[in-house]
C-alpha cells in the first residue's frame, strides 16, 4: 500500500489515521486488536538501522474499530527541515508477534517551513 506523500509544516502537530476493513465496499472495520504498529520518519527509506529516525510518530491503536492514529507533536515537527528528502512509514506486527514485521503504509513526507512567528 503507498498513500500520497504526506506534507508537513514545521512547529506544527500533525497526525492522520489509518483504517482496515474486512470487505471490499470498506464499510466493515477489520478487528486488529493484538497487532502492534510502529511508524517514523527518516531521511532515506534505506537508512542505516543504527540511525535514529527524524521523528518518530505516537502510535494509538483502536482495535475493534480497524484504526491506528498516528501523530507528530509541534516539538517533534521542528525538528523536520524544509528541502530534505524524507519518507515515513507504518510497520505492522501479527498478534503472535512470529509473523514478520510488514510495511502497511509508505509515502514521501513533505516539510514545508512555518511563516508566522
Amino acid at each position: 500500500m503507498t498513500r500520497q506523500p504526506i506534507t508537513v509544516t514545521t512547529g506544527s502537530r500533525f497526525g492522520f489515521s489509518l483504517f482496515w476493513f474486512s470487505d471490499a465496499a470498506a464499510t466493515v472495520p477489520l478487528d486488529i486488536t493484538g497487532r502492534t504498529f510502529a511508524a517514523q520518519v527518516r531521511e532515506a527509506a534505506r537508512s542505516a538501522q543504527n540511525e535514529s529516525p527524524a521523528a518518530q510518530f505516537t502510535v494509538t491503536v483502536d482495535g475493534p474499530a480497524g484504526r491506528v492514529d498516528l501523530a507528530l507533536s509541534a516539538v517533534q515537527t521542528s525538528l523536520l527541515r524544509p528541502g530534505v528528502a524524507y519518507t515515513w512509514d507504518c510497520d505492522m506486527r501479527e498478534s503472535s508477534g512470529v509473523d514478520p514485521v510488514s510495511v502497511v503504509e509508505q509515502s514521501p513526507c513533505r516539510v514545508k517551513g512555518d511563516v508566522t512567528r
